[in-house]
């Protein structure tokens, strides 16, 4: 084969390396222009009522204002919402802020008074196509329910009562059964502002403790004294109606003695129990946060390794308002 013919073969083969090289430069260009989508106001619009969602925020609190667009790019109208004085707005505007992954969307906050208001911006690719103004308004509160989560069967070991205390994101109680472990405790949890309440249970093995049918009065009112002063005559008793203790001929003085110490027993009938598996616990968790609202304040008995299950879900009403206060405060 002649120079001339090579020359040429090499030419063919070049020009079609080339032509195969443009394809694939404009199909990837063509790529990634496609996965380039432009977040639009409605989605930014979405995120925000969203989080108002999340803060409890009534829909009767935020207007939506037409404006002229020649100042203003892209936008067409603004929102102003009316914020209750006990929702801090930073905190909005960061939950907000972790919608967007996009590095083409740039959040801008203004502080527009002393007081605390905000102006929200929101641009992308430079070009302004969200604005907010976040007013505190005094008059304003949201409706919530009041919560108190009550402990039970959780270890004897204060190390993990307090690692739990340090996971867990509501206040709560322990419910403890009188035994010599649970005796040695209370100080300990004491010490460390952990609040307990008393099952009179079934379970109390301890000699010290034990109420028993057959047991004399003398016994019965020692066993009494014994538990009032290890756990204390401020501590709220629980008993079980489907006890035996409940059942049994001795109860009624037994809880005399208890009341003639100043002490109320209450029954296990104020305690709504909260199990099940992980989807039904967090079901019904939400279910008797939205039936608690504006009613009286709900005792939720949940066992100690369900509880952290709820993690999640606990600070999430938290944002929007409802409280978690100590069990016992809710005893009436």
């Amino acid at each position: 084969m002649d120079l001339k013919k090579k020359t040429i073969i090499v030419l063919i083969v070049l020009s079609a390396l080339l032509l195969i090289s443009n394809i694939i430069t404009e199909l990837l260009k063509s790529s990634d222009e496609d996965d380039k989508i432009e977040i639009s106001a409605k989605q930014i619009e979405n995120n925000f009522l969203k989080i108002t969602e999340l803060y409890g925020i009534d829909v009767a609190w935020i207007q939506i204002k037409k404006i002229s667009s020649k100042n203003n790019d892209s936008l067409k109208h603004i929102y102003s919402a009316k914020i209750p004085t006990d929702v801090t707005i930073p905190s909005m505007i960061k939950d907000f802020s972790t919608l967007f992954a996009d590095p083409s969307v740039e959040i801008e906050t203004y502080e527009r008074s002393i007081n605390g208001n905000n102006l929200l911006r929101v641009s992308v690719n430079e070009e302004r196509k969200f604005e907010a103004h976040l007013n505190y308004d005094k008059n304003i509160n949201r409706e919530f329910a009041r919560i108190g989560f009550i402990i039970k069967n959780a270890p004897i070991d204060l190390n993990s009562i307090i690692n739990f205390k340090n996971l867990f994101p509501a206040d709560f109680a322990l419910l403890l059964t009188p035994s010599d472990e649970s005796k040695n405790i209370i100080n300990p949890l004491k010490k460390n502002k952990i609040k307990y309440l008393i099952d009179l249970n079934d379970k109390i093995s301890s000699a010290a403790f034990e109420i028993e049918e057959g047991d004399s009065k003398f016994k019965l009112q020692r066993a009494v004294v014994a538990i009032i002063s290890v756990f204390g005559r401020d501590a709220i008793y629980f008993f079980n109606s489907s006890s035996e203790l409940y059942n049994s001929v001795i109860f009624n003085y037994v809880r005399d003695e208890f009341r003639k110490r100043k002490v109320k027993l209450k029954n296990h009938s104020l305690l709504t129990n909260l199990s099940g598996e992980r989807d039904d616990l967090i079901s019904l968790f939400k279910f008797y946060v939205k039936s608690g609202i504006s009613n009286q304040p709900k005792l939720l008995l949940i066992d100690y390794e369900d509880a952290i299950v709820l993690k999640k879900e606990i600070s999430a009403v938290k944002k929007a308002g409802h409280k978690f206060g100590i069990a016992e405060n809710y005893v009436e």
